[in-house]
């Protein structure tokens, strides 16, 4: 008995390959990709089909009829205005991505759709490009799953403070933007470095931002002069430095600025 010699019907979107044998109920999915082009080339050699039919679809189409090529598959590319005719006529009226493969299918095995063969050394030049072309997309996503999980660069802005945190939190952004740019706030539009804090187990009732005394007993090390309340607990501030001024501590900070006390630091 003679085998059997199948058509291949192949319908291109942009996320996906509908793939369907004609005759039979032969019909699966691929992702356009890279790699599942290449796995669905080797699957079809080994099928031996008569013909592959694909529609032009305005481009999409081209790095698949690419690799059918340079592969030697019978890849045909057709109108799709012929096709929707065929299906017409055959009483497929029906259209999704899956059928319009069965339909494509079964237009190479009814019309007989001749495909036009390269010349060996455009197919040989095909396959070099199709091979270089899989390369640099690999490459290219290797490239762009590095920059995913790069770390950007720190900017001044990522060290501004927001006093809504909770204390120990601001105490760590002190920790890991000192020396640069260093962690920073406003006092009255001017800006002001925090350089070194002590988060503080204290609730008063002032809300975030608010500039206190250091709570009466309150473990801080030495230097601190003031504390900030936080979104939960204050920060007791330590060494900080204005603009244009050297770095001191946050009791020489509070002795130079009489009414820093009560005011608000923005969040």
């Amino acid at each position: 008995m003679a085998p059997v010699t199948i058509s291949v019907g192949i319908d291109v979107a942009k996320d996906w390959l509908d793939i369907a044998e004609w005759p039979g109920n032969t019909a699966w999915r691929e992702p356009n990709d890279e790699p599942s082009i290449a796995a669905l080339v080797e699957r079809l050699r080994q099928r031996e089909p008569a013909v592959v039919v694909l529609e032009a679809t305005g481009g999409l189409e081209c790095p698949l009829v690419a690799a059918l090529a340079a592969a030697q598959l019978p890849v045909v590319v057709v109108n799709p205005r012929q096709v929707r005719d065929f299906a017409r006529a055959t009483g497929r009226l029906a259209k999704t991505d899956a059928i319009d493969a069965q339909v494509l299918a079964q237009f190479g095995e009814a019309v007989e759709p001749q495909p036009r063969p390269l010349p060996d050394q455009a197919t040989q030049e095909l396959a070099a490009l199709v091979t270089r072309r899989r390369q640099l997309v690999q490459m290219l996503t290797a490239e762009k799953n590095r920059l995913r999980i790069a770390a950007r660069p720190v900017r001044r802005e990522d060290a501004v403070i927001d006093w809504s945190l909770p204390a120990v939190e601001v105490w760590r952004r002190v920790r890991a933007y000192n020396p640069w740019p260093a962690a920073a706030t406003t006092v009255d539009s001017a800006p002001l470095r925090i350089l070194e804090a002590w988060p503080l187990d204290e609730e008063p009732y002032e809300l975030p931002g608010t500039v206190l005394p250091l709570p009466a007993g309150a473990r801080a090390p030495a230097g601190a002069g003031f504390a900030v309340r936080c979104g939960q607990g204050v920060l007791a501030v330590v060494r900080a430095q204005r603009a244009g001024k050297r770095a001191i501590t946050g009791d020489e900070l509070l002795r130079g600025w009489r009414d820093l006390l009560g005011k608000r630091l923005p969040s």
